[in-house]
């Protein structure tokens, strides 16, 4: 099934699957033949914007007993919402700790390129619009689930969460969300990320055509394992990644990051010396675990950790922290 809303006012939710009412039996599965998608160009969508089924149920289904066969898409690159975006189904029974299965890939494109993409700060229930590319409710994604922003961030107002898991799940429950890869991508896109909490997400890739500010208190990257950056190709003097709140914001105890046990697959541009790949607020937060229990490729060459230099090297390169600027550094040559 395919919705596309490209107007006008919408006062309630937007479903790319089916609406099921009063679903349940134990085993039970979905099979709805295929892939879903929900395409929004413009208008003011007042409910919650779900790319799969909304299922409702007075039964209390154990996890896993009812089991969804499909894909799901949603696509955005104009609009107001008052409600979250999921990317997966919406899953509502009378014992909210439970939930489903979603068998396939899911997928969230906010696209500000040439529209602004508006999220309420609060709407009616105190609630800030959020963005999960999981489910709404307990539900466990086997396959892929992806979030991508591309365009303009100043043409995008987005405080609320972005997750890359359902609402329900907590940080320590990250083995939980996918048998995939949860992907927070970066694609043609500049500018701040104002998103409040991030959070839930095992991959993190910014291409050369972005540079990206994560300006929120609670940009939580510990569960990112798979770091794949590029320089910036129009200014070879940008930062990638600033991760640095807004002035007046606090940072928390949620903005942190482990980098033990991460691959960082690091591309520099051509004729480039030097380039900033992440500036940080605070060392033991932002780059703990740097050091020798991580694997690192500078442009396609695999790096050694040098003990003496507390620094990656390959052949060509060389990949630090300097302190003085609170910055990750990659470097052509050596430190010296």
């Amino acid at each position: 099934t395919s919705v596309t809303i490209s107007g006008g006012t919408v006062t309630n939710m937007v479903i790319g699957g089916n609406m099921l009412n009063n679903k349940s039996g134990a085993g039970s599965v979905l099979n709805d033949g295929g892939s879903h998608s929900v395409t929004i160009t413009g208008g003011v969508i007042g409910g919650i914007v779900v790319g799969g089924n909304y299922i409702q149920t007075s039964t209390a289904l154990d996890a896993g007993q009812l089991t969804q066969v499909g894909s799901s898409s949603v696509t955005v690159s104009g609009g107001t919402f008052n409600g979250s975006i999921y990317g997966a189904s919406s899953y509502q029974s009378s014992n909210a700790s439970k939930g489903t299965t979603f068998q396939g890939n899911v997928s969230i494109t906010i696209d500000s390129s040439s529209n602004s993409i508006v999220f309420a700060s609060a709407n009616s229930t105190g609630t800030t619009g959020s963005i999960f590319a999981g489910g709404h409710g307990y539900t466990t994604i086997e396959g892929n689930a992806t979030v991508t922003f591309t365009g303009l961030g100043s043409n995008l107002e987005f405080t609320g969460y972005l997750s890359g898991a359902s609402s329900y799940l907590k940080r320590s429950q990250i083995g939980t969300a996918t048998t995939g890869t949860s992907s927070l991508v970066f694609n043609s896109f500049t500018g701040d990320l104002n998103a409040d909490t991030i959070m839930m997400f095992e991959s993190l890739t910014i291409d050369s055509n972005s540079c990206v500010s994560f300006t929120g208190e609670n940009a939580d990257l510990s569960t990112v394992s798979t770091w794949n950056l590029t320089q910036y190709a129009a200014d070879a003097t940008k930062t990638t990644l600033d991760w640095t709140p807004n002035s007046g914001q606090t940072q928390t105890n949620y903005t942190w990051n482990d980098f033990t046990g991460d691959t960082l697959n690091l591309t520099m541009s051509d004729g480039a010396d030097s380039w900033t790949v992440i500036e940080f607020t605070t060392y033991e937060h932002q780059m703990n675990g740097f050091g020798s229990n991580m694997t690192v490729v500078l442009n396609g060459e695999a790096a050694a950790w040098d003990s003496d230099l507390s620094a990656w090297t390959s052949t060509n390169y060389s990949l630090f922290v300097d302190s003085e600027s609170s910055s990750l550094v990659m470097r052509r040559g050596t430190i010296a």
